[in-house]
């Protein structure tokens, strides 16, 4: 176990202006994204929980169940967290919480999508990249 994980929780929140607060801070989500996070949460469709260090709150996470191609997924929506010292955010949640939900859950896999080289670095050998390509259409 990473020595920082124990102090890294996840806790069920209710959706508020943190979490969208959060939320903003992750690279390419738009207000159109978030609005969507909101309504899908709202309908209980997607699920948000609230990231604590020692009992803080430093970011939200957003994730859905989902199946593909008749394989359940675990797929985190995404995740916003500030840095708190000495604790590893990111790998806890996409090492030990995900594969956790993931057996709770009865799903098979785990999905996130990412334009973060760090986190693309911490998950390096547990997690096999599958490449999304995207084009934005000018209006």
């Amino acid at each position: 176990m990473d020595h920082c994980a124990p102090h890294v929780t996840l806790d069920a929140v209710d959706w508020d202006g943190s979490v969208e607060a959060h939320l903003r801070h992750i690279e390419g989500d738009t207000e159109a994204g978030i609005a969507y996070y909101r309504q899908e949460v709202k309908a209980g469709r997607k699920h948000v929980l609230g990231v604590f260090v020692e009992e803080q709150r430093f970011g939200s996470l957003v994730y859905s169940i989902q199946e593909d191609l008749g394989v359940p997924i675990l797929m985190i929506d995404g995740l916003a967290a500030f840095p708190a010292k000495g604790a590893c955010i990111a790998k806890y949640v996409a090492n030990e919480w995900a594969e956790k939900m993931a057996r709770q859950n009865g799903c098979e896999r785990i999905r996130f999508m990412t334009r973060r080289e760090g986190l693309k670095r911490i998950t390096e050998g547990a997690y096999s990249p599958i490449y999304i390509m995207e084009r934005t259409i000018a209006k």
